[in-house]
């Protein structure tokens, strides 16, 4: 009947629930949702409160929804059902800011990038300036972030910023998750990319897996582009009005205010950045090693003089071989 009709629209305009999400729900999903006393709108708001705790179990090992309803329901007999458990939560957790982190597992992966945009040296004799590139990392799981400016993105560039980064966080993850650029990835290809022999020596060395992000899947990369997005505020925007005119200086001010940017409460959340990173991922993270990486440089195509030797292009110096190798 109308007024029966009248009830249920109204009662989904209580709940916030579009019809899209009325059409998804079971039979009896539908009628749970419908049935609920009019005190479930007090026991959402409780609910969201321990929202952002969630977000950081759901980031544990093993932690599902269905086992956070579960401890839910033990501390609260009379809470809602599961089906209204996550409906709030899958609303509450509509804003980017929180879904583009939400299903990452901590010390899972390491994302890399460099900003689109450039920071600048200067000169004291000229008064010339000089691009100084910017290398930003993420861990995605805690969002805690490093960043640091070089003087190109050359292979030893990247290498030494994916290093410094697995060192600011003080452990290794799971694998690293760089775009496609020619310094650690020759060849793009989602089974069986190639890597670059420098960048996969490196990768070898902490026992790291390096997975490309892939083209045209922003989301493979949406932590790293949003990392930097955020950077051209809070260190970008903070650096305009100064000159800086050394790497040094200009990585000094960075790290300055890389600082302020990780310890930061995080919008939605209770806990910065940094909180969040000692809560949840920093134990997850591999060991590093005693030593940080030694160099190698990789020359394909040497041909082996007559007197064993081969000349290395780097620094023009001539390095003897095994006979057997002429």
């Amino acid at each position: 009947s109308r007024p029966v009709v009248s009830q249920i629209i109204t009662k989904m305009h209580e709940e916030e629930f579009g019809f899209k999400q009325a059409v998804s729900l079971s039979d009896s999903g539908l009628k749970e949702l419908l049935s609920s006393k009019q005190t479930s709108k007090s026991k959402a708001d409780l609910l969201r409160e321990k929202f952002p705790d969630y977000v950081k179990e759901l980031k544990r090992t093993g932690v599902t929804i269905h086992l956070l309803w579960e401890e839910y329901m033990q501390e609260n007999p009379e809470g809602l059902k599961y089906t209204q458990f996550c409906l709030h939560f899958q609303r509450w957790r509509k804003d980017d800011k929180i879904s583009m982190h939400f299903d990452h597992k901590a010390g899972d992966k390491m994302m890399v990038d460099y900003a689109g945009d450039k920071l600048k040296i200067s000169s004291r004799k000229t008064g010339k300036t000089q691009d100084a590139e910017v290398f930003v990392a993420i861990l995605p799981a805690s969002q805690l972030t490093y960043v640091e400016a070089s003087l190109s993105q050359n292979q030893e560039s990247f290498m030494r910023g994916n290093e410094r980064a697995i060192w600011y966080f003080g452990g290794v993850p799971s694998a690293i998750v760089p775009d496609n650029l020619k310094s650690g990835i020759l060849k793009a290809d989602l089974y069986e990319p190639v890597l670059n022999p420098l960048f996969a020596d490196f990768a070898e060395y902490y026992r790291t897996a390096v997975v490309p992000a892939r083209s045209r899947k922003p989301k493979d990369k949406a932590p790293a582009e949003n990392a930097v997005k955020i950077i051209y505020t809070r260190i970008y925007a903070a650096l305009r009005n100064r000159t800086f005119y050394s790497l040094d200086e200009l990585n000094e001010a960075i790290w300055e205010k890389l600082e302020d940017h990780n310890n930061k409460t995080l919008e939605k959340m209770t806990v910065s950045r940094r909180e969040l990173f000692n809560a949840v991922e920093k134990e997850t993270l591999k060991s590093l090693p005693i030593y940080p990486y030694p160099l190698k440089y990789f020359q394909n195509n040497s041909r082996v003089g007559f007197n064993y030797h081969v000349q290395l292009k780097e620094d023009q110096h001539y390095y003897s071989v095994p006979h057997f190798l002429k």
